[in-house]
């Protein structure tokens, strides 16, 4: 198994856990990319409704020793935009600097 991957596993099954089976949850999920068609990667997804409205939350994770910089969640922001979706959300073994 990859490194990193064990942190994608946990988050799926949280997520999994704390949705009570109101969202599918997918780790990982392939998306194609609006602008290009090509498949984008995403560690954990989130689908379901609210309301009338259908909803992608993205979980990207990171299993790093030193915390993740504002440089990622800039490359973050793209994803989301890349493949559409409602929200983003980081998840970081390591934690964070100040920046990010």
């Amino acid at each position: 198994m990859r490194k990193g991957r064990y942190l994608e596993i946990l988050t799926s099954q949280l997520e999994h856990i704390l949705g009570a089976g109101t969202l599918a949850v997918r780790s990982p999920e392939y998306i194609p990319n609006r602008h290009t068609g090509d498949m984008v990667e995403v560690d954990v997804t989130l689908r379901g409704k609210v309301g009338s409205t259908d909803i992608l939350i993205a979980l990207e994770c990171r299993d790093r020793k030193k915390p993740q910089g504002i440089g990622w969640i800039r490359e973050l922001a793209t994803k989301k935009d890349d493949i559409g979706a409602s929200a983003i959300i980081a998840v970081s073994s390591s934690g964070f600097t100040k920046d990010a």
